[in-house]
């Protein structure tokens, strides 16, 4: 996957789907290894990830490393292969 932020950052997060409940919930996931970049402008993640619910957050929040200021575009490309 890549991802390319235009005027500003975010962080990137991807987890399985059980972690996204907690993530939503305010509290603290379990991220995939090697999925958990913060404070990015352009970033591309190689990595495999089996059979399952995954999902990735695309974060414009001062939680987790990115400082926003106000609105982010931002383009990204996944490619799947089975």
């Amino acid at each position: 996957m890549s991802v390319t932020v235009q005027d500003g950052e975010i962080d990137v997060l991807g987890m399985s789907g059980d972690e996204f409940d907690r993530y939503r919930d305010r509290e603290s996931p379990v991220y995939y290894d090697g999925f958990y970049e913060t404070g990015v402008d352009e970033i591309t993640i190689l990595t495999q990830l089996g059979e399952g619910n995954h999902r990735v957050v695309f974060d414009n929040s001062a939680v987790f490393g990115s400082e926003p200021d106000g609105e982010v575009t931002f383009e990204f490309e996944s490619v799947v292969s089975l």
